[in-house]
């Protein structure tokens, strides 16, 4: 050791590793280029067989750049490696055929790096790449890029315009139209836009191989990963991963993070859920569904989930966003619950501390083993809830995921908690009712243990429970064991409170009475008046008793078990935030019901509810129980026969059909009461002597006349005159305005057939059979109001109203108008039937009254001295007669003329015995 140490003494010593001979810097550059040629990574898609003299090309290019990474470690290194034979390999390399070398012959020559770098600059190392065995891409390149593994490298004008046509990472050229070229899918480059600037940033494009390489390699990193992804051939069970690891790898959709992401879902899924089961289910149910018939159905069912078709994978994605997700996810938040883990996911998603707490069943005799029929196999030794399984159950792997279970576990809590909390509530209002306390106090002052003991309870797991009962069925066994526990001190203490009493009952002594007070001051109460007094107090107090401020269920006989009932913990300190506000916001709406208002009809419509609840469960417990409700022995209902209609044909009429229709049946209305009348008055004569039948007599005649009288007021609507006067026939008839026309049109005014009444008051005649006489006291015929059916029309003709008879004072019937007499869509006019004299017959000849327009007016009735008479006929045409106002006589406005009114001759018959 001595020896060695002495020869490296003195300037020896001194000498670095730029004073190296260049030999031996040139043995350790290749000694260290065979070694990172085994250690330096290459893509996988140069390690294939057929791609042997591209991975030359790859390797010999990567080699390169690791050799110029050592010539910068002194000058000395670099002047020695420049004269290495790897230059001349790789210069061959590039340019077999010597196409810079004989373009460049009668200049200096050059060491074999410089030769290097000039052709490695000026040619396309893309087209070097993937095209060995010529010279495509020699000094060719005009751009340098910056590549993925081998840094800047000279491209051409081709690859430098389609830069998605190769791969940014293996360098690899896309073939066109590969696939329907014939070339094998294996062999095929698929290279497609880059997604992912995550994991690969500034590459443009990347094949098929390296996203398979880069995705493997990502997931390689965790074993779940691993798992998840299927291995590194991604054999994966899950449709929608194995359809999202394709779509990724043919045609570089997403990214590798949302890939194993989506994979660690389904892997999750499909390990610690029924989420399989659930999904075979529902896709045979569809099959079945849209089944058209047996056979085909039979084909469907015996086909596996797995297959690659594109209906079953619109079915799988169906039926999966149809729910069934959500339902796996609540089975497993159910099971977690029932087993008594209680601990929310968001708690162990962002770690929140919490430990295990031993969990017990409130009614373990409800327990199912499993083992009725074996009890042999029934094991007696209970097993620790929740088991080591869930505890050491992982939680969903991804934040959405996680999220889904966080809102299943809180749903299925409240599921399965909130039937016993309500039965909770529902104990506390029924003591405090009788105990004569706020239920809402009491409540609120309760912590999540109390609730949480309460719930250990059995009887909290029991509906319909008689709590009254209940209590007082526990009272005494309490007092029993209180006065057991309590004797001993009771005896102890027996002599000392005698003797103290006895002591206190001596030591009392009667006030001092003077002679003036002696009569007037009162004895002392005795000392167990305030006593008994407190005790009456207090007992009343108990007694008064105040409704109850909510409608509660109903006892039940017996009470019926509420299902699930889940292992409950045995203390709620080790649930996290997340835990302990989902088990508040169920208790919270439990206790809802106590802060309801609480007037009278709110706690009638509670109670009301209440009540068709507990008889809904009463029927649904005699369901389960197989009994029926004894036979009510009430009378049935009779319940009429359903009515029959009968149909008849509906005839249309049209306006003047109607009105005539409308008038024979008043005419029929009015002769039956006058037959009825006359009838009546034949049989009042006959009955003067009896007086009993004279009255109903009288009734029945009264109640006739009062008909008629209805009669004739419903279908006669008052309507105010109108008088046509000689002067306003001279007048021009004004175009009416639309709104009148509309008005005409929609409520036009019809004539009426006047009663006996009426004819009676015009001739001053009176009924040829008075009744008057039989009216003793009650109360006649109310008097006929005017009739105002229509405008009243007054021509000067001479006084022969006592030539007349009493039939001609009725309005005149109208006439039906021809096609002729057509004046238009929109006016109608009617001729009206005038009586003239004889006389005036004769002396006017047969010649047509001339043409005049008319304007109708409403204005009162006018004296007798106008020489005029009244005749009920139609208004203008499209005018009523409260639209036009009196004195309307201008034809300035151009109005359109009425078609001239036809008075029909016709021979009056003087009245007999007045001339």
């Amino acid at each position: 050791m001595a020896e060695i140490g002495t020869i490296y003494k003195g300037k020896v010593t001194n000498r670095s590793w730029a004073e190296l001979p260049e030999e031996i810097v040139r043995m350790i550059a290749t000694d260290y280029l065979f070694m990172m040629s085994r250690t330096t990574y290459i893509p996988e898609q140069w390690e294939a067989r057929l791609f042997w003299y591209n991975r030359v090309v790859y390797t010999a290019i990567r080699d390169a750049k690791t050799m110029d990474m050592l010539m910068n470690i002194c000058p000395q290194w670099t002047v020695a490696l420049e004269t290495h034979t790897f230059w001349n390999h790789v210069t061959h390399i590039l340019d077999p055929q010597d196409i810079f070398v004989r373009r460049h012959h009668g200049t200096t020559q050059q060491n074999p790096y410089n030769l290097y770098r000039h052709i490695a600059y000026h040619s396309c190392l893309i087209c070097r790449i993937n095209s060995p065995q010529n010279s495509k891409g020699v000094l060719l390149a005009d751009r340098l890029i910056n590549t993925f593994h081998l840094g800047n490298c000279g491209i051409c004008r081709d690859h430098r315009s389609h830069r998605t046509a190769f791969c940014g990472l293996c360098l690899r050229e896309g073939q066109p139209y590969e696939l329907e070229a014939g070339i094998d899918r294996a062999l095929a480059v698929f290279c497609m836009a880059n997604e992912d600037d995550e994991i690969w940033p500034g590459v443009d494009a990347t094949c098929r191989a390296c996203r398979s390489e880069w995705l493997w390699k990502t997931a390689s990193q965790q074993a779940k990963h691993k798992d998840a992804v299927g291995g590194r051939r991604f054999h994966i069970q899950d449709w929608e991963a194995r359809t999202a690891v394709e779509c990724f790898l043919d045609l570089g959709e997403s990214t590798i993070q949302e890939v194993i992401a989506l994979c660690l879902e389904k892997f999750w899924l499909q390990t610690h859920t029924r989420l399989p089961d659930m999904m075979s289910q529902a896709l045979a149910a569809t099959r079945f569904a849209h089944a058209e018939n047996e056979e085909e159905m039979e084909m469907e069912l015996n086909s596996e989930i797995d297959e690659e078709d594109e209906d079953d994978m619109e079915l799988l994605q169906l039926t999966e966003e149809g729910g069934v997700k959500d339902l796996a996810l609540g089975d497993w938040a159910r099971h977690r619950i029932l087993d008594g883990h209680w601990l929310s996911p968001a708690d162990q998603w962002y770690g929140n501390k919490s430990y295990s707490v031993r969990a017990i069943h409130p009614c373990p005799w409800a327990i199912e083993t499993g083992h009725e029929h074996n009890a042999e196999n029934v094991v007696t030794e209970e097993e620790d809830h929740p088991s080591r399984t869930i505890l050491r159950e992982d939680i969903p792997p991804t934040f959405p995921l996680c999220e889904l279970a966080y809102h299943a576990h809180r749903k299925q809590l409240r599921l399965v908690l909130l039937p016993a909390m309500k039965n909770f509530v529902r104990k506390i209002v029924i003591e405090c009712a009788e105990d004569g306390c706020d239920p809402v106090m009491r409540a609120s002052r309760m912590s999540m243990e109390d609730v949480m003991r309460e719930l250990r309870d059995a009887s909290m797991w029991l509906d319909g429970v008689d709590w009254l009962e209940r209590r007082r069925n526990t009272r005494p066994d309490e007092s029993s064991r209180t006065r057991y526990d309590g004797s001993d001190d009771h005896a102890s203490s027996t002599d000392s409170s005698s003797g103290k009493s006895s002591s206190d009952e001596s030591n009392i002594t009667s006030p001092v009475l003077s002679t003036s007070t002696f009569q007037t001051t009162p004895s002392p109460p005795p000392l167990t008046e305030g006593k008994d007094h407190a005790k009456r107090d207090e007992s009343l107090a108990r007694r008064v008793r105040r409704p109850v401020t909510i409608a509660v269920a109903p006892v039940l006989d017996p009470p019926r078990l509420i299902h699930p009932i889940p292992y409950v913990p045995i203390t709620a300190s080790h649930l996290p935030v997340y835990s302990t506000d989902t088990l508040k916001q169920i208790w919270r709406e439990a206790c809802s019901p106590l802060y309801h208002c609480r007037c009278k009809l709110c706690e009638r419509a509670q109670a009301n509810q209440a009540a068709q609840a507990g008889a809904g469960a009463n029927q649904r417990a005699n369901a389960n129980n197989g009994r029926t409700p004894p036979a009510q022995d009430h009378n049935q209902t009779r319940t009429a026969p359903p009515t029959q209609i009968q149909l008849h044909e509906v005839i249309d009429v049209d306006a003047e059909e109607e009105e005539e229709v409308a008038y024979e049946r008043s005419n029929e209305a009015e002769y039956d009461d006058e037959e009825d009348i006359s009838d009546l008055s034949d049989v009042l004569s006959d009955l003067d002597d009896d007086d009993d039948a004279l009255s109903s007599a009288r009734k029945r005649h009264y109640a006739l006349n009062r008909k008629r009288v209805s009669r004739s007021r419903t279908h006669s609507p008052e309507v105010p005159p109108a008088q046509l006067t000689a002067h306003t026939l001279k007048q021009p008839y004004r175009t009416p305005s639309p709104s009148i026309r509309n008005d005409f049109d929609a409520s036009p005014s019809r004539p009426r057939k006047r009663s006996c009444d009426d004819v009676d008051s015009g001739l001053n005649t009176s009924f040829p059979l008075d009744l008057s006489q039989y009216h003793h006291g009650e109360p006649g015929t109310p008097p006929k109001r005017p009739r105002r059916d229509g405008p009243v029309m007054s021509l000067p003709v001479p006084k022969i109203s006592h030539q007349l008879r009493p039939s001609t004072l009725s309005p005149g019937k109208m006439k039906k108008r021809g096609s002729q007499e057509m004046d238009g869509a929109d006016y109608v006019s009617k001729r009206l039937k005038v009586s003239e004299d004889r006389e005036e017959e004769s002396g006017s000849g047969d010649s047509p009254p001339p043409r005049s327009t008319t304007s109708t007016s409403v204005g009162a009735e006018e004296s007798e001295d106008d020489n005029t008479i009244r005749v009920v006929g139609a208004t203008g045409i499209g005018v009523t007669a409260d639209a036009i106002p009196r004195g309307t006589a201008s034809s300035k406005g151009g109005g359109i003329a009425t078609p001239p009114v036809e008075l029909t001759k016709r021979t009056i018959t003087p009245l007999p015995g007045r001339g």
